[in-house]
């Protein structure tokens, strides 16, 4: 890892991270706004889709998109706990994602 990847660097609020993401930027610099439908393809756990829920708000949808089910499985116990309900689970494939889009 470069030092460059390990160097710390203040978020938008101040505080330090170790993280080369900045997934709190990402989510600032997208201008997510309230009621916006959104997939977040390899949602993992929902570390990001909890962060876009809360921008998009109750009216919005965040559809979180994994190939595999146990991890699905970890984002819908984490929303739970979270008592986040605008996070939908979405198993997808290795080559692609079937969605209908209503509009």
């Amino acid at each position: 890892m470069s030092a460059a990847a390990t160097r710390a660097l203040p978020s938008a609020k101040g505080e330090i991270s170790c993280c080369e993401e900045r997934t709190d930027l990402l989510v600032d610099v997208l201008k997510f706004r309230d009621g916006e439908v959104v997939a977040d393809i390899g949602c993992g756990s929902g570390f990001i889709s909890r962060k876009i829920a809360g921008k998009i708000g109750k009216t919005g949808t965040v559809y979180g998109v994994e190939i595999q089910q146990e991890m699905l499985d970890l984002l819908m116990k984490n929303m739970k706990r979270l008592e986040i309900t605008t996070v939908k689970p979405v198993l997808g494939a290795l080559f692609g994602v079937r969605m209908l889009w209503k509009g």
